[in-house]
């Protein structure tokens, strides 16, 4: 883009009545904190104007400055002086990179808003050069597939984006809600955040989700309907009934791995073994080595323990329980 001496783009008084509050094709703000902007404005007035451009049709549209006039409206201003870049030349592309740039260099993009950028360049650019000189700019890795999933998110459920940009869902989890009909993907939303599921929680939760929908022959909806009575109770807190929730959906997913782990745990149990010995299975009873551990005081306490378990009856008997 040719270099433009902005400070001298002729000032305009807008009806803001005549800017639409929906994010045009150069703005890049999503979910951003519009009152600490109206406190701003509020105390100090606007000093910094915001860069407008007239279409076609006459419509003004923001180049820079949208979370500007989004705040003007919200403390009641009908007018606002504007810099009017219609004059400038400036092509549609150009307007575009001068707002990214100038947002660059002073604030960070959340997720959202790096797909609305890559979303908005490539109407302009070729996905190479896309992927190649504007990605690793936004802190993202130059592949193809991961602007796909950027660039997919703006068409995402409302509720969906806030959650990714506010912290309670995962970019992962974003994604598989974005694959799921709107219904399902919706009620997924509730149980993550009523839970308040961590990101990996989130995503072993969903792949449990899919495991018993595809192995029950049920819909997704029909798995988390069955669920609701697994974790009731007033009297459990929310970490007691995210356990609660996991091991029914382990044992639900895993019905012969959960009942050889309960006869395991009831013979050791049968076995009595000495206090501070403790003997734990390989993971999903793959592989032939048990592991036994024991805490000791001393020589003598560790040699008396060793005793015991030697003449243990049925300590030979351990061994897979399928």
């Amino acid at each position: 883009m040719k270099g433009i001496d902005t400070s001298k783009t002729p000032r305009s008084s807008v009806d803001l009545r005549d800017i639409r509050d929906t994010p045009g094709p150069h703005s890049m703000s999503f979910d951003f904190d519009l009152e600490a902007m109206v406190e701003s404005i509020r105390a100090i007035g606007l000093i910094n104007e915001p860069y407008v451009v007239r279409n076609r049709d006459g419509e003004v549209l923001v180049v820079a400055g949208y979370r500007r006039i989004k705040a003007l409206k919200a403390l009641g201003w009908e007018r606002a002086p504007c810099r009017d870049l219609t004059g400038t030349g400036l092509s549609e592309f150009e307007c575009l990179l001068l707002n990214f740039r100038d947002n660059l260099a002073t604030r960070q993009f959340n997720d959202v808003e790096k797909g609305m950028i890559l979303k908005r360049l490539l109407k302009h650019l070729g996905e190479s050069t896309v992927i190649r000189d504007y990605m690793p700019l936004l802190g993202l890795r130059p592949r193809g597939t991961i602007l796909n999933k950027y660039i997919a998110l703006e068409d995402v459920d409302l509720r969906i984006r806030q959650a990714l940009v506010r912290g309670k869902i995962s970019f992962q989890m974003a994604g598989a809600l974005s694959e799921m009909e709107a219904a399902t993907a919706s009620l997924v939303l509730k149980w993550v955040s009523e839970l308040r599921l961590s990101f990996s929680y989130q995503l072993q939760f969903m792949e449990y989700l899919r495991d018993i929908s595809s192995r029950e022959g049920l819909e997704i909806g029909d798995v988390l309907e069955s669920l609701a009575e697994t974790i009731q109770g007033a009297k459990r807190n929310n970490p007691q009934k995210v356990k609660r929730l996991f091991d029914h959906l382990r044992a639900r997913r895993y019905p012969e791995l959960c009942r050889a782990e309960q006869r395991f745990r009831r013979a050791i149990i049968e076995l009595a073994l000495p206090e501070g010995v403790r003997v734990s299975h390989p993971p999903y009873f793959e592989g032939p080595q048990f592991t036994m551990e024991i805490s000791f005081r001393d020589g003598m306490d560790l040699k008396r323990k060793i005793g015991e378990l030697y003449g243990l009856e049925g300590i030979d008997r351990i061994g897979e329980p399928w």
